[in-house]
């Protein structure tokens, strides 16, 4: 494992379902996902050459959506970070 700060990074596995969240965080017109994808892509890119460990963690509407609910937050692009990086942190715990 890199000795670096790892960075969360929420990852959509698909179109449809970058699109759905994209919609539920208010963007009425999200880039391409082809284009998203080459976006985060790069910034990986850029943690990595700093010395961090970005971690794609997965997102699912259902799951966000209750997270956001139950933290009693707006879900838009700020808890979709917060979300991730709370997920991180519990995969990491359970790894350790």
């Amino acid at each position: 494992m890199p000795d670096g700060m790892p960075i969360s990074i929420p990852w959509y596995p698909s179109d449809d379902i970058y699109k759905e969240i994209a919609a539920l965080a208010g963007s009425k017109h999200p880039m391409p996902y082809a284009e998203w994808i080459s976006q985060i892509e790069s910034f990986e890119e850029g943690f990595r050459n700093s010395g961090d460990m970005p971690v794609r963690i997965e997102i699912d509407a259902e799951s966000l959506k209750a997270w956001c609910k139950a933290k009693g937050v707006p879900l838009e692009r700020k808890s979709i970070s917060q979300y991730a990086a709370e997920k991180m942190v519990g995969r990491f715990n359970r790894d350790n």
